[in-house]
């Protein structure tokens, strides 16, 4: 996430409603996003700008079965 996994992790646990990670969101990170808290992730540039989002998505729902 943009802000880093710390910042989720103070946010999510401070929250009221269930907070999601997007801004940088990879599959390097997902799983950090979620294991700091998050509900779940909003990814658009990683799919967008990938040779090909088919791929990138299917790394990032293996990344979080991970």
């Amino acid at each position: 996430p943009a802000l880093g996994t710390d910042a989720l992790r103070a946010v999510a646990a401070a929250a009221a409603i269930p907070v999601l990670a997007l801004g940088g969101v990879v599959p390097a990170n997902a799983g950090a996003c979620m294991t700091a808290g998050a509900a779940g992730i909003a990814v658009m540039g990683s799919v967008m700008g990938a040779q090909s989002p088919e791929a990138a998505v299917r790394d990032l729902l293996t990344a979080l079965a991970g």
